[in-house]
């Protein structure tokens, strides 16, 4: 027999609940400030931007390049010689702006690069005479002054005015414009020279000033320093010169490349200097003392 059919249950329907009409809720309406009338922000009369014209723009930009070109310089100007003087406590230099223009004038005439002889000795190994004949030629009030010899640059002014050509620069002056400049005569270089010349008297000892004059300065045809020239003319070291020798080696300080020491002006000059005292920097005494 066969099975009745099987009952299946039925889900009973969900009944869906209508609004009845016109019930609808509906949003409120946004309610919008409205500004009160008269109170608009106006801007003042006069205070409105107005275009400038090209050429004031053009002239504004330039001004504010050469204000900011002007602050530059005044940095490189002012920073970049103290960095450079303080720096001449530890370091010796080992060439200069002359020494390069030395180098260039023999490649110009040789055709080969070469630089010049040139060899540096601390002060303390140089003879008492040859120390005092540098200071009693270049620069007689060195201990003394501060960096100028007015008496002497007015002297010089007054010899130069009549046609002669003396100088009246000090060895401090000298320093400043044989490490840091270069040669030839300028109103730039000598208001650079002058700059140079009193961060040498503010932060430089006199002594350590005198040791790179000495080492530094033209004593012959492409050679620099006292050891350097010594070992030219003499053949042997600075060391060992007699105050003769010596003094004679200073008194080529003017025109190196010219005079020898045999030359009949270097050797009355050297003559006249020997007669004076030795003065020796108090600083070199007491470096000596040390070693």
């Amino acid at each position: 027999m066969s099975s009745p059919p099987k009952k299946t249950a039925k889900k009973p329907s969900r009944k869906t609940t209508k609004k009845p009409p016109g019930k609808t809720a509906k949003k409120p309406p946004r309610k919008t400030a409205k500004k009160p009338p008269g109170k608009t922000a106006k801007k003042p009369p006069g205070k409105t931007a107005k275009k400038l014209p090209g050429w004031q723009v053009r002239a504004r930009v330039w001004v504010r390049r050469l204000r900011t070109a002007l602050l530059w310089w005044m940095c490189i100007g002012v920073v970049v010689p103290i960095v450079q003087v303080a720096l001449l406590n530890v370091i010796d230099p080992p060439v200069t702006p002359t020494m390069l223009s030395r180098a260039l004038e023999s490649r110009s005439e040789t055709g080969t690069l070469k630089m010049p002889a040139h060899a540096w000795v601390d002060i303390t190994a140089l003879p008492d005479h040859t120390i005092s004949a540098a200071i009693s030629s270049e620069d007689a009030h060195f201990l003394e002054h501060s960096g100028f010899d007015w008496d002497a640059i007015e002297e010089a002014w007054a010899e130069r005015a009549a046609g002669g050509t003396a100088g009246g620069s000090t060895i401090s002056q000298q320093t400043a414009k044989n490490v840091f400049l270069w040669q030839g005569r300028s109103w730039l270089r000598k208001g650079m020279e002058i700059w140079y010349t009193f961060l040498l008297e503010k932060l430089v000892p006199k002594d350590r000033i005198l040791e790179v004059y000495l080492n530094i300065a033209e004593t012959g045809p492409m050679t620099f320093g006292i050891e350097s020239g010594a070992q030219h003319w003499y053949g042997h070291p600075a060391a060992r010169m007699t105050a003769e020798q010596g003094t004679r080696l200073i008194c080529l300080l003017p025109s190196p490349r010219r005079w020898t020491p045999e030359s009949g002006h270097v050797r009355t000059r050297a003559r006249r200097l020997m007669t004076y005292e030795i003065v020796i920097p108090n600083g070199v005494q007491k470096r000596r003392a040390r070693q």
